[in-house]
């Protein structure tokens, strides 16, 4: 019985890792919302998430938009404590973020980009990825850095 798994890609059989708690997803293909429902639906017990990718998922997000399809439902995470970031594209903090894609009630410990970050909270005044962040204990970024006002009421327990 595997409690982690390394270096799934776009493409994973659909079985049940109902014992697995710490995953790596890595590809130069970028991944979908559908690919992230797939892993919080294969992964019911995951706790620990690393995402790496470079690639944007705009292309992708510009032809959903096009085709007139509906919003894709939001992707649960419930037992997710642990979310790395720091090596992926600005698109995928966005992903986890941004409450109406992504519900991430249990998360206490983020890696991410600076940048990325300030980029994607709005200067950390963004209701909609406010909720996703409110329970983060330990933040994780290579700069250091001197926080505003407003970071500290985003992340209240830091």
């Amino acid at each position: 019985m595997l409690d982690h798994l390394e270096y799934i890609g776009n493409t994973f059989p659909p079985l049940d890792f109902s014992y697995v708690t710490k995953l790596m997803v890595c590809d130069m293909i970028p991944f979908q919302h559908e690919f992230f429902v797939r892993i919080a639906h294969s992964f019911p017990l995951l706790k620990q998430l690393t995402v790496f990718n470079y690639t944007s998922q705009s292309h992708i997000q510009d032809k959903l938009n096009s085709n007139g399809n509906d919003v894709p439902s939001v992707v649960q995470y419930p037992r997710l404590v642990s979310l790395s970031l720091d090596l992926s594209h600005i698109d995928y903090v966005e992903q986890f973020l941004d409450e109406t894609k992504t519900h991430l009630p249990s998360l206490m410990t983020l890696w991410v980009n600076y940048d990325y970050l300030v980029t994607v909270t709005k200067n950390f005044t963004r209701d909609t990825t406010r909720l996703n962040c409110c329970n983060v204990k330990n933040l994780i970024i290579l700069e250091t850095m001197v926080y505003s006002k407003d970071f500290y009421n985003y992340f209240p327990l830091m």
